[in-house]
């Protein structure tokens, strides 16, 4: 069998532009009921429940019993009613390709497994070994529930999109200049095509237009600077170049169905 490095199916490419990362962890239990679309992918491990406790979105409910996780996607809409009793491990992470193509497009559904051995493993880590293990294997779970639900579909998609000329640039672009000032006419001069040519083709290769691509990108980076570093509702719609604090209120609401003060409240 002779050597490949599996440039011709785009394995070393996608590879290469694949990014994981966890943003936030929580573990232990709490009661509250809330209904609300994060722009990241939660994963949570129950570890321990009565079972009333519960993850429903507009097609299911789903009890959440011990020994079962469930895998959030971005901007899918859940509601959580959760009890003191569901002692669990969320992490929430950022997976995508140049930072801004999702892996799972899918934004009205979440999944879950039964697996007890997992479910295990995580609270043997939590109560016996280091930081670093525990990182480790935080990271491999996150790989890992992402491997157990996307389809060959999601990786044809991805694949494909990448072949595109001008689409590479366009992913770097944004990835490190997305702000809401960035016009639809700029993202089709980044790819080398006219306006209308660009929404057409975008749409039809990434499956959304390049509208709701956009606010994506500019909803993850409002969450993780309200979060992770702290930003007021006023610096983060400067930092973001929405024309007014308001705007940016009305625009993060109506991504995730919270406003930004009280996303931040929670998640903070």
């Amino acid at each position: 069998m002779s050597m490949t490095r599996f440039t011709e199916s785009g394995l070393h490419t996608l590879c290469w532009y694949l990014e994981i990362k966890i943003l936030n962890l929580y573990f232990g239990s709490y009661t509250m009921s809330f209904k609300v679309s994060h722009p990241c992918y939660r994963l949570v491990f129950v570890l321990e429940s009565d079972g009333k406790s519960f993850f429903a979105d507009s097609e299911k409910e789903v009890p959440c019993l011990e020994g079962r996780w469930y895998l959030l996607p971005p901007f899918c809409e859940v509601t959580h009613v959760v009890n003191n009793s569901m002692k669990h491990l969320s992490i929430h992470f950022s997976a995508s390709v140049e930072g801004a193509l999702l892996l799972t497009p899918a934004e009205n559904t979440f999944y879950f497994a039964d697996e007890n051995d997992v479910c295990g493993t995580v609270k043997r880590e939590l109560a016996e070994n280091s930081e670093l293990s525990q990182a480790l294997l935080f990271y491999g779970l996150c790989h890992r529930a992402l491997a157990h639900v996307i389809t060959p579909e999601d990786s044809r998609r991805i694949l494909e999109f990448l072949k595109v000329p001008g689409y590479a640039g366009l992913l770097q672009f944004l990835n490190a200049h997305a702000t809401a000032a960035v016009t639809l006419e700029k993202m089709a001069e980044i790819s080398h095509l006219s306006t209308n040519a660009f929404v057409k083709r975008f749409t039809r290769d990434a499956g959304v237009t390049p509208g709701r691509f956009l606010a994506r990108i500019l909803t993850a980076r409002a969450a993780s600077l309200l979060t992770e570093k702290r930003k007021s509702v006023k610096e983060t719609a400067a930092l973001l170049e929405f024309s007014t604090p308001f705007a940016f209120s009305r625009f993060f609401h109506r991504q995730t169905g919270t406003a930004p003060r009280e996303f931040q409240k929670k998640l903070s």
